[in-house]
């Protein structure tokens, strides 16, 4: 085997284990003085190579630091060149710079002059305002004051609509009452007085509990019987209205003029009959203004007294 096929072959450990062989081999008494020799020498060799190695892998890393530091300098040399070429483009930009700058001072004293002139025209414009706004201050004052007397007069136009709404709104509300339960009440006992084997009185009190007086006011009666009638209605004018011959009620017609609200009117209605009258229905409604035609105010069932033997 060659030496550099040795040498390529064997690593840097592999080549020290051998040195290390080749010193512990001469170190010992067994070998002759020529082979400790040859030992030794062959230990040296060992030795060398690791060293050339050694010094081949200095001279490459030396030779790539070179190449680095040339690309370096290669770099700044490049930048040098771009900076001149920059600084050269920058000047015939400040030059151009310059030239406009020239231009714009004598264009801004242009402008100042013309600035001079509107700021003469914006104060004479100025003053003209402020006496348009003279004017305008004195002419908001004048539509306030008309403003406020305007809602004066409309509060009071409202006030007004809204007596004339309420005063609209107030309709007469009529009630007829036995003592003191109202005739619509369901099963109400009636409550009579004077009774004969011919007559009977029935108290009743109209009420007015609405809001308004009731005007033109009809109280109907209807009895609900061929033979019964009204005979008589305390303080009260009454009539019977004109009806078929043979019927099996009568309709009899009490007349208020005015009833105010709140006011009451006591009464005292006389009934008649032949004596055995079987018991009889009693009906009653109202006609007025400003109610419905017709308002049912209660009934009642009247039983005649029995006939004394």
């Amino acid at each position: 085997m060659r030496a550099k096929d040795l040498l390529d072959t064997l690593t840097d450990e592999q080549l020290t284990a051998k040195a290390d062989e080749c010193f512990a081999a001469a170190e010992a008494p067994i070998h002759p003085p020529q082979e400790r020799q040859r030992l030794l020498a062959e230990a040296d060799f060992y030795l060398k190579a690791l060293a050339w190695r050694h010094d081949e892998r200095v001279s490459q890393r030396d030779f790539r630091l070179e190449i680095w530091v040339i690309i370096l300098i290669g770099i700044e040399i490049a930048l040098s060149v771009y900076g001149l070429w920059e600084g050269h483009q920058q000047g015939k930009v400040m030059d151009g710079q310059l030239i406009a700058l020239k231009d714009m001072d004598t264009k801004t004293g242009k402008t100042a002059e013309a600035m001079s002139t509107m700021g003469d025209r914006m104060q004479a414009l100025a003053e003209k305002q402020s006496e348009s706004l003279a004017r305008l201050d004195e002419m908001n004052s004048a539509l306030k004051g008309s403003l406020a007397t305007t809602k004066k007069e409309f509060a009071l136009l409202k006030e007004e609509q809204d007596a004339r709404l309420a005063e609209l709104a107030k309709k007469p509300k009529l009630a007829l009452y036995s003592r003191n339960a109202p005739l619509l009440t369901p099963n109400l006992p009636i409550s009579t007085r004077d009774e004969t084997d011919t007559s009977i009185n029935l108290d009743v009190t109209l009420r007015n509990e609405g809001t308004a007086t009731a005007t033109g006011m009809e109280l109907r009666v209807v009895i609900f019987s061929k033979d019964a009638s009204l005979t008589a209605v305390q303080n009260l004018r009454y009539e019977r209205t004109g009806e078929e011959p043979g019927t099996d009620y009568h309709t009899y017609v009490i007349r208020i003029d005015r009833l105010r609200p709140n006011v009451q009117i006591p009464m005292t209605l006389t009934f008649s009959y032949p004596k055995g009258q079987a018991p009889f229905q009693l009906l009653f409604n109202a006609d007025a203004d400003n109610i419905e035609t017709g308002t049912l105010l209660g009934s009642a069932q009247l039983t005649p007294k029995k006939p004394t033997t």
